[in-house]
């Protein structure tokens, strides 16, 4: 699978060229006006009413967005792309993650030990000493592990290593952080790869033309055309336009 990835510069003009268009009377019509967007000059893609610092601040939450779909998504092919191995121990706080808690072991390669996930009362128990049942006559009770939300549960006090499923995405403090991202001339790589950036590109556009009234049914259809390239890049999305547009706020 190809890890080619879009310029933040190159989906930034793509959207406002997108914007730009929505007064047309069709989504496809409105398409047809950003032939090679990422070729249009500045001066041709800027709104008033959807000025650059907006139309970045919403491609970068979009972003956000698809890729904390992927992480929730088990067997996604590009959910590997996002998973980081942390090293803990006993009663330690996972680092916050969108997508969940991946494989749990300890060493490397063929002498590698995974553990199985219970309840953390479950494995609290077995820590006090107390007798229980595990779930299955073939577990190892040294080898379990679990998670209350926040801390996580062994029933040792050895280290294990643990997959968290959860982006490194930018983050932005100021303006002038901001303009860096989409820069032009020193081009930072977007996280997600190629394949997801016209339905990414469609999203926020939806997103911004649901917060402008006018453009309600546009807004709509924009959202239900990433509902069904996500879909086709086996993602399904669980989140409504209201809701999308609302939390980006």
């Amino acid at each position: 699978m190809p890890d080619e990835k879009p310029y933040y510069y190159q989906v930034e003009r793509a959207i406002s060229s997108l914007v730009n268009a929505l007064k047309s009377d069709t989504v496809t019509i409105a398409e047809a006006s950003y032939t090679a967007a990422t070729l249009t000059p500045d001066a041709n893609t800027r709104n008033a009413m959807f000025p650059p610092s907006f139309v970045r601040a919403e491609a970068l939450n979009m972003e956000r967005l698809i890729v904390g779909q992927i992480c929730l998504t088990d067997g996604h092919p590009r959910r590997s792309d996002f998973v980081t191995a942390v090293e803990v121990v006993h009663g330690d706080p996972l680092p916050s993650s969108v997508g969940g808690i991946g494989a749990v072991y300890e060493g490397s390669g063929k002498t590698a030990k995974y553990y199985e996930n219970r309840p953390a009362d479950v494995v609290d128990a077995i820590r006090s000493g107390e007798q229980i049942d595990v779930g299955a006559a073939n577990v190892r009770t040294e080898r379990i592990w679990g998670w209350d939300g926040g801390s996580f549960f062994l029933p040792h006090n050895g280290k294990v290593l643990v997959e968290i499923f959860g982006p490194d995405m930018p983050v932005w403090n100021n303006f002038t952080e901001l303009t860096a991202l989409f820069s032009t001339t020193a081009p930072v790589e977007a996280q997600l790869q190629a394949e997801f950036q016209t339905a990414w590109e469609a999203a926020t556009t939806a997103v911004l033309a649901a917060k402008v009234g006018t453009f309600e049914r546009e807004a709509s259809d924009y959202w239900q055309k990433f509902i069904q390239l996500m879909a086709a890049q086996r993602t399904p999305i669980k989140v409504d336009l209201d809701f999308a547009s609302k939390e980006s706020q």
